[in-house]
């Protein structure tokens, strides 16, 4: 059957065809190559509950490019909408489901989708895929003559499917040590995790320098620490993610699409010519 394709075609023919198969295959995978390696990006970011990013390149903790900097084309503003979080017997993150709103302002066009672990969303050659999540309580911090002296809202490691990690954080001269139970209750006098549902989220505050450790659950007014009040009216979750930009790589896979294909039609025709030669 593929000798007789062949011999529909004669032999000039076809290696004409080889040779520009395998010609453009090969000028288009070094071309696609050469401009992602020019042109490719990877930036790193914390988006929180309904907070916006309105200039991407503004906005990276970290970005490794190649030969040269992102174009203006791939600016964008993206919006963490809704955040979804799945919990195990034991409450641990298992699953994360991210409702974004991305607009691109190169296009003029806006996209919804949802990412997850290992599930990107994709948005011309941009893929964001969260990497890993935290938690962002609103912490007020009173001296022992009821003074406010610090209102922030650390960002915290929960590190991916992780329930529990110990963290710190720096209010002014202060520091605390902070874990986090998303979903917690004592027994015994001691925090664990066995709910589904985060319905009891604690932080547990700690002064290095004393020891004192105290649980401070969310919305239920002040606890004394040491010499210090402390204060979580709410908090919320943050996710990181991982920005990368796909320019050129379909340039390539088509590249190697047509070397493959040149590379099948050569054997054909090699096939075909050594029959030829037998039936002679």
């Amino acid at each position: 059957m593929r000798c007789r394709l062949i011999g529909y075609l004669r032999a000039g023919t076809a290696q004409k065809i080889v040779v520009l198969l395998l010609f453009g295959g090969l000028l288009l995978a070094l071309g696609g190559a050469a401009y992602y390696l020019c042109y490719r990006f990877t930036g790193y970011f914390r988006l929180t509950e309904g907070e916006a990013v309105l200039e991407a390149d503004r906005s990276y903790e970290e970005l490794r490019y190649g030969w040269r900097r992102p174009n203006p084309e791939y600016q964008w503003a993206l919006q963490l909408e809704q955040l979804a979080l799945g919990y195990s017997a034991s409450g641990e993150i298992v699953e994360v489901a991210a409702g974004l709103f991305l607009y691109d302002q190169h296009e003029n066009k806006g996209y919804q989708g949802v990412a997850g672990w290992g599930h990107p969303v994709r948005v011309g050659r941009l893929d964001l895929v969260p990497i890993s999540i935290g938690v962002t309580p609103a912490v007020d911090v009173f001296n022992q003559a009821g003074e406010l002296i610090w209102r922030g809202a650390p960002k915290l490691d929960i590190l991916d499917k992780q329930a529990r990690k110990v963290d710190r954080f720096t209010p002014g001269e202060l520091e605390f040590l902070v874990s986090f139970y998303p979903a917690a209750r004592t027994v015994r006098g001691e925090l664990v995790n066995n709910s589904l549902t985060p319905t009891n989220p604690v932080f547990v505050f700690t002064l290095p320098e004393t020891g004192v450790a105290e649980r401070v659950p969310v919305g239920a007014g002040p606890v004394q620490i040491g010499e210090y009040t402390l204060n979580v009216p709410g908090y919320r979750y943050w996710l990181r993610f991982a920005v990368t930009c796909r320019a050129g790589l379909n340039l390539l896979y088509l590249g190697l699409a047509l070397l493959c294909l040149g590379l099948l039609l050569a054997m054909l025709v090699q096939q075909y010519q050594s029959s030829r030669r037998r039936a002679a």
